[in-house]
C-alpha cells in the first residue's frame, strides 16, 4: 500500500490494511515489516515511560489492532523464520507478548472479531493463562448476550474464537469454564448461524 510505504498510514488504518491483506492472501513484506516495527517501537516507548515514571505517550495500536495484525501474519505464514532482512519469527513472538500484556487492560473494549483473532493467534502459539482465557470467554459471552442489536453479529466469529480458546493455555481441556449459558444460547439461536 503506497501510503503505508511512504509512512503516511499509522494505527487503526494500518491495522485494517494488514487485516485486509491477510483476508485476501496478499503478502506485502515491506508493509508488514513497517507496521511490526512501528508497533514494537511504540511498545518500547510506552514501557520506557512507565519505568521512568514519565507521562505515558498516546498509543496508536490497541490490543484489537494487534490481534488483527498478528492474525494476518499467521494467515500469510509470516510468523516463522528469520532472514537477514527481517526476523519474522522473533518479531511475531514479540508481538504476541505485547498482545498478551495489552489484553489484560483492553479486553473490555474488544469486539467479537478482534477477540476471535486474539484467541486464535494465542491458541496457535499455545499461549495464554487460565485467567486470560476465562476473561476472554466471559467477554465473548457478554457480546453474545447483547448480539440482538449488534451491527457485526458476534456469532459470526464464535467458531474461530472457540477454536483458538481450545488451543490456548497450559491445557487443551477447559473444564473450569461455565458452558451451560453458551449451550442454551446456541439452542435458542440456532437459526442465526
Amino acid at each position: 500500500h503506497p501510503a503505508l510505504a511512504e509512512g503516511q498510514l499509522h494505527g487503526p488504518r494500518a491495522a485494517e490494511v494488514c487485516h485486509s491483506y491477510g483476508e485476501l492472501g496478499y503478502r506485502h513484506d515491506t508493509v508488514f515489516r513497517t507496521v511490526v516495527e512501528e508497533v514494537l517501537r511504540e511498545h518500547e516507548e510506552l514501557q520506557r515511560a512507565r519505568v521512568l515514571g514519565e507521562e505515558l505517550p498516546a498509543v496508536s495500536y490497541s490490543a484489537a489492532h494487534l490481534a488483527l495484525i498478528t492474525q494476518a501474519l499467521l494467515r500469510l505464514k509470516m510468523y516463522r523464520g528469520n532472514t537477514t532482512w527481517f526476523k519474522w519469527g522473533d518479531r511475531y513472538r514479540d508481538l504476541l507478548d505485547v498482545l498478551t500484556r495489552r489484553l489484560d487492560v483492553e479486553l473490555p473494549t474488544m469486539s467479537a472479531q478482534t477477540l476471535a483473532a486474539a484467541s486464535f493467534v494465542l491458541g496457535r502459539a499455545r499461549r495464554g493463562s487460565v485467567v486470560l482465557y476465562k476473561a476472554m470467554y466471559a467477554r465473548m459471552m457478554e457480546l453474545l448476550e447483547r448480539s440482538a442489536d449488534a451491527v457485526d453479529p458476534p456469532q459470526d466469529h464464535l467458531a474461530t474464537f472457540l477454536h483458538g480458546l481450545a488451543m490456548m493455555g497450559p491445557d487443551r481441556q477447559k473444564k473450569d469454564l461455565e458452558v451451560e449459558w453458551l449451550l442454551q444460547w446456541l439452542c435458542n439461536n440456532v437459526y442465526t448461524f
